[in-house]
């Protein structure tokens, strides 16, 4: 079932700091160089990194020369894919883990290396083992030497433990951690993705002009009554009707959006309020903080939750199906924060179905 509300789905609960469970059906974890990070449909994805450092900079520990990303989607019998990315891209290298050492490895333009399953299959059984704690990557045509970036398996046996649990596979044969003799018949399925149908653009009226004028004094109201002051501008230090703009929703519904900058002193935002288009006008503020999108009647807040390192991120997508915003995405990497942009790891999908489409929903 879709979930329909106006406002942010927010996190259901956090625990010791490693474990959140969203209110959509998300999960997240981490442990040491390790991430994992499983969708709305039982769908995991680990992630790993270089070592941090203690005593260094946090830009330099974000910064890592090679990462790993290990997907597995639910359901019984699936297979395992791994995915390397590493910061040269024009060059071939080489993967060393244990006893496993691939050579030749030629990233897509995208910078990524993809395994065959084969690759996957014997770096998953070397990276399980205890003795093992480290792998090893070297650039271009030298690849003797000190290798170039060197990817941690620290927190990774946790990580896959909470990808088995989340996913069932816990005393099967395809458990990745503890194998059993339990069916793989037993796995859990996977969830049905959520559907998501946008409504259609409505064209602006030329009435729809002076609605910022009449509904602002409604908004300051709302503000009397213990709200904060949803903009800090660093010029004009002003919240008027001036800088609402308004989008028509529907005939009689409109959103209206007020740009901000400066809260926290790190980031820009927009606040938005939804509204009815004639008295009473009824303004609800959304938690929903972000561009509205009148092409795709979205919403898509997006940003930076460590300021001052700028390595965590997370991104929505929020979508108008004409009666309420819906959210159809979200993502980030925001656990434990490296790589800035390398990976956005979903934990929640939909099929998007466009606006008057009679073609199946798209994924």
């Amino acid at each position: 079932m879709t979930l329909v509300v106006w406002g942010l789905l927010g996190v259901g609960a956090v625990l010791a700091g490693e474990e959140i469970l969203y209110d959509y059906g998300g999960y997240r974890f981490h442990d040491a160089d390790w991430e994992l990070a499983c969708d709305n449909t039982r769908a995991c994805r680990a992630v790993g990194y270089k070592a941090e450092v203690p005593g260094i900079s946090f830009k330099d520990n974000l910064d890592s020369p090679i990462s790993l990303r290990i997907t597995r989607m639910a359901g019984p019998d699936t297979p395992v894919a791994m995915t390397v990315l590493a910061n040269v891209r024009d060059k071939g290298q080489r993967l060393k883990i244990g006893t496993v050492d691939l050579r030749g490895l030629k990233p897509e333009d995208s910078g990524y290396i993809e395994f065959t399953p084969d690759q996957a299959h014997a770096v998953m059984a070397e990276m399980l083992k205890p003795e093992v704690s480290e792998a090893l990557v070297w650039f271009g045509d030298d690849d003797s030497g000190d290798p170039d970036g060197i990817l941690s398996l620290a927190g990774l046996n946790a990580v896959l433990q909470k990808m088995d649990e989340w996913q069932g596979r816990v005393g099967t044969p395809g458990a990745l951690v503890e194998h059993g003799g339990k069916p793989e018949s037993s796995v859990l399925p996977p969830v049905p993705i959520p559907v998501v149908k946008v409504a259609a653009s409505v064209a602006t009226r030329p009435a729809d002009a002076g609605l910022a004028e009449r509904i602002f004094p409604l908004l300051v109201d709302l503000l009397e009554d213990g709200e904060e002051t949803p903009c800090v501008y660093p010029e004009q230090k002003e919240f008027n009707a001036e800088n609402l703009r308004v989008h028509r929703l529907t005939d009689r519904r409109v959103l209206l959006s007020v740009a901000c900058s400066g809260r926290l002193g790190w980031r820009t935002y927009t606040v938005n309020w939804v509204a009815n288009d004639s008295p009473p006008y009824a303004p609800l503020e959304l938690d929903i903080e972000g561009d509205f999108d009148a092409q795709s009647m979205s919403i898509t807040p997006s940003g930076m939750i460590q300021p001052a390192g700028g390595g965590c991120w997370t991104e929505e997508d929020w979508r108008f199906d004409g009666q309420k915003f819906v959210l159809a995405y979200a993502a980030g990497n925001n656990y434990p924060c490296r790589d800035f942009g390398a990976w956005v790891l979903p934990t929640y999908v939909t099929r998007i179905i466009p606006p008057n489409s009679t073609l199946p929903p798209t994924p």
